[in-house]
């Protein structure tokens, strides 16, 4: 190849590119949406959103706005509205505008007065030039010539423009990553309503666009939020979940003697199908209720004073204020056995899902674990000097909580009897506990009148039943949410129910860490901003608890 060629060859390509740019401006390109079926179209980008119109199969809406999952088109009539992405086909139409010269109207001829003839002295005659040799384009091959360049610059452009933008593209490459934390744990994350992970967890592989964030608990509020998710960026959210308030719904019992009535109840628990036993102390006897309170049966136990489902054997376990007995019952009261054991004055009791029994032997100041025929496995002392045990239950995680009466604490113990840690806040006679499924820890204040609830890790989270309770004492926590209270001054059971509204609101902090790229280079770190406005350097953004 002759160094002329190839002089050539380069004038050609940058001629070539300078058309492309020129000419790829003189382009229009046009996104339609046809609809593969009958479509919603919505007012917002949101299932929840009220609907605007229906698109019928095989409409074709021009596409104003692409957000990912969701498109903003128009109809033919002007109407706009969103619909799904993958409820449609996407169809590109480019226009190419060739620029038309502007001719010109003929300037008016001016006229130029004559002057007078003057003869022109004689002067030899100019041999005319010789025409220029070569080839002459007529104006039709100028047009051909002037398209086909067009032609290639379109092309080239969208070439590039598609590796560039395309999803997954050269500036597009890449998947983001969501590291995910909540207050309190575990709370389930879901991304466009898919479940994910469970927290504290990594989400990755998610592609860059418009995705909806939803972070759940139970008993809690939850945090979702729509963002805009880059390629090779990894989003750190720390969201702090709100719970639920308490609210009363109503009491059963009354002082007295005859069914349904109390005297000086203490505790109270419940089996499988929501069925409640109440320890009715000052009457001698065990009684049961359905859980909306209404009187089905009921046993004579003299100082009856602790009672316990055991979900393993589906059997009532009850122990007495003065009598050395563990005693078992059938869910309708029926006796069936008694097994001695050195208790002295039980207060409160405890089962887990593997078999074991934890009664809190108060005067002992020990916690005894026993199996579901009587036996002692092990047993293991509560703090140091009358600290006395009230109560003893096993939470989900496996770890033991004990209420402490006299030391104003809650203890909390591994299976094998090794404490682990003391919750901070002091109560005022912590009675009995119930731990719920998802381990909430609810703790009845004898001399304060009122339930505390705390996380598994002991953060308090609220306080509910002043004004209602006069000395508390046993507890128990329905599959529901509801709680149930022996409310021992006022001879009756309540009920507490979950309200609709949060206690406060809960925040969430968003961070953003950019990867990495395809060329190598980090890009540092910053706030990311969930609605892609760019980054935000200083002050981080926070989101309002949204309620179940």
């Amino acid at each position: 190849m002759n160094r002329n060629f190839k002089r050539i060859l380069i004038l050609a390509m940058l001629s070539l590119f300078c058309f492309s740019i020129l000419y790829a401006q003189q382009t229009e390109e046009k996104k339609y949406a046809v609809a593969l079926e009958a479509s919603i179209i919505r007012a917002k980008p949101s299932v929840k959103s009220s609907v605007v119109f229906v698109a019928e199969p095989g409409e074709k809406m021009e596409i104003i706005e692409d957000l990912g999952n969701w498109l903003k088109v128009k109809k033919k009539t002007g109407e706009v509205g969103y619909i799904l992405a993958r409820l449609v086909q996407v169809e590109i139409v480019k226009i190419v505008k060739i620029p038309v010269k502007e001719e010109k109207p003929p300037a008016k001829e001016k006229i130029i007065p004559k002057k007078p003839q003057v003869a022109k002295p004689v002067t030899k005659p100019v041999k005319p030039a010789k025409p220029i040799t070569g080839v002459k384009l007529k104006e039709g091959k100028r047009n051909t010539k002037k398209l086909i360049i067009i032609a290639g610059g379109v092309l080239v452009t969208g070439a590039v423009a598609y590796a560039l933008f395309r999803k997954g593209g050269l500036l597009n490459k890449g998947k983001a990553t969501l590291n995910v934390t909540s207050d309190p744990s575990p709370a389930v994350v879901y991304v466009d309503d898919e479940e994910k992970c469970t927290t504290p967890c990594l989400v990755e592989d998610i592609s860059p666009g418009t995705h909806v964030i939803r972070i759940e608990r139970p008993l809690y509020g939850k945090w979702e939020e729509q963002m805009e998710l880059k390629g090779h960026t990894e989003y750190t959210i720390n969201a702090t979940l709100s719970p639920f308030k308490y609210q009363f719904k109503s009491c059963f019992g009354r002082g007295g003697s005859i069914a349904g009535q109390f005297n000086s109840p203490t505790d109270l628990t419940i089996d499988g199908n929501g069925n409640l036993y109440v320890a009715d102390t000052g009457n001698n006897r065990i009684q049961k209720f359905s859980k909306e309170g209404y009187y089905i049966a009921r046993t004579g136990l003299t100082n009856v004073s602790a009672i316990r489902f055991f979900p393993s054997n589906k059997s009532i376990y009850a122990a007495t204020l003065t009598t050395n007995y563990l005693r078992r019952y059938t869910l309708d009261l029926a006796y069936m056995w008694q097994k001695y054991i050195a208790l002295s004055y039980p207060r409160g009791m405890g089962a887990d899902n593997s078999g074991n029994l934890y009664i809190a032997d108060t005067a002992h100041n020990k916690i005894l674990v026993t199996g579901p025929q009587g036996g002692i496995k092990k047993s293991w002392r509560v703090g140091s000097g009358n600290t006395l045990p009230y109560d003893a239950e096993p939470g989900p995680n496996g770890d033991i909580y004990v209420t402490a009466y006299n030391a104003d604490r809650i203890f909390v113990y591994s299976s094998s009897g090794a404490k682990k840690k003391t919750f901070s806040r002091i109560i005022n006679g912590p009675a009995e506990l119930a731990i719920d499924t998802m381990g909430h820890v609810y703790v009845t204040a004898y001399f304060e009148n009122k339930v505390y609830k705390f996380t598994p890790e002991g953060k308090f989270t609220l306080g509910f039943g002043g004004g209602t309770l006069l000395r508390p004492v046993g507890i128990a926590a329905g599959k529901n949410g509801n709680i149930f209270v022996v409310d021992n001054g006022h001879n009756r059971v309540c009920i507490w129910s979950l309200s609709s509204e949060t206690i406060g609101t809960g925040t969430a902090k968003i961070q953003a860490k950019y990867k990495k790229g395809s060329s190598g280079n980090s890009m540092g770190t910053g706030i990311a901003n969930p609605y892609n406005r760019g980054q935000i350097p200083e002050k981080k953004r926070t989101k309002r608890i949204k309620k179940i």
